[in-house]
């Protein structure tokens, strides 16, 4: 099929008002590509159309709306004429034993953490597979696992399926995914993890074991992010790449 391997690249990235997200979309747009992004606010949307007026983009919206994050989306490719890569950058942490997590917050965990990319991925399948090109960007956090981040570990779970499932079916369309294992990361994400609001003193213990994995020393941020351009500003033929520092890279070959 063919490919868009253009050096100017039209990006659309959620969480771009900091972290990960926000490092990535300034790197995208110091190498001359179009960035639209969402944020939660008004400083966000100004201070990032702000990066560079006319290429960088901002919309505000809260991608656990389904309508306002498809709208979202249908605003940028218009804006954009269409989108190249899709990299996914939002999220938390969720720190709780299994008992002291309630069904509410897991229902929220993973609409945030599943089901927010499972319908922006959704919304642009269509168009990469129409096109013959299309990158999605996801990340994992495998650094916190044991007792105390089962949430944690079942998003990730339920996102690699997925994008293995994606990458097998689009894979022959020129649709590509790369799925980052960032492991626990250097900066501010230690400070957006939430704690369950039950928290039972049979597993203070465990707790506290959990709460110390926030303390070790993680990959810097640029690290991550030179990964991620790295793979978008490369064609390759693997439809499936697993990278990060905690694993071995795995592709997926691409057959129809």
């Amino acid at each position: 099929m063919g490919r868009n391997c253009s050096k100017q690249r039209r990006w659309f990235i959620t969480g771009v008002s900091r972290g990960l997200g926000r490092r990535v979309a300034e790197m995208a747009l110091a190498r001359g590509h179009f960035v639209a992004g969402s944020v939660r606010n008004e400083e966000a949307l100004r201070s990032f159309e702000e990066l560079a007026p006319g290429r960088s983009l901002a919309y505000y919206c809260d991608i656990n709306e389904g309508d306002r994050a498809q709208s979202t989306v249908a605003r940028s490719c218009k804006a954009l004429d269409g989108v190249d890569a899709v990299f996914l950058s939002h999220g938390y942490g969720l720190l709780g034993c299994f008992e002291e997590l309630s069904e509410e917050e897991m229902r929220r965990y993973f609409e945030t953490h599943f089901w927010a990319n499972w319908r922006i991925m959704h919304k642009f399948l269509p168009q990469f597979r129409e096109r013959g090109y299309g990158h999605f960007v996801l990340v994992v956090c495998s650094g916190y696992g044991g007792p105390g981040w089962g949430a944690i570990e079942a998003a990730n779970a339920a996102t690699t399926a997925l994008c293995e499932a994606i990458a097998a079916e689009a894979g022959p369309w020129g649709v590509r995914i790369t799925l980052v294992d960032v492991g626990p990361l250097q900066g501010e994400w230690s400070n957006h993890v939430e704690r369950s609001l039950v928290e039972l003193e049979a597993y203070a213990g465990m707790r506290e074991r959990a709460e110390s994995l926030l303390e070790q020393r993680g990959q810097p941020i640029q690290r991550m992010a030179d990964l991620i351009m790295e793979q978008v500003e490369t064609c390759r033929e693997a439809p499936l790449l697993k990278i990060g520092p905690n694993q071995a890279t795995r592709v997926m070959s691409s057959e129809r």
